[in-house]
């Protein structure tokens, strides 16, 4: 039975930037969640912000920009930080 060898991980992942991004196999799932993020907000922001902001207050628009931006944020940070090997 051979040793594992470590920092050698034989799976597939793919490094960008001196391997500060790491992107697992799954990384169309990544695009996937984007996408399921961007859809329903593309509507909010298409439909309803324009009437709330000429009717009520811009405040709404830079609430609605910043909660939007939080999971985007969350996402991308929990997806491309290190998935704990050695690349």
């Amino acid at each position: 039975r051979p040793e594992p060898i470590r920092g050698i991980d034989r799976g597939i992942h793919y490094t960008f930037f001196n391997g500060k991004v790491v992107l697992g196999p799954d990384y169309k799932a990544m695009l996937a969640s984007c996408c399921l993020i961007v859809a329903p907000l593309a509507v909010f922001f298409a439909l309803v912000i324009p009437y709330t902001v000429s009717d009520m207050s811009p405040a709404y628009l830079a609430v609605s920009v910043v909660l939007t931006l939080i999971p985007f944020y969350s996402l991308i940070m929990t997806a491309m930080r290190d998935p704990g090997f050695y690349p």
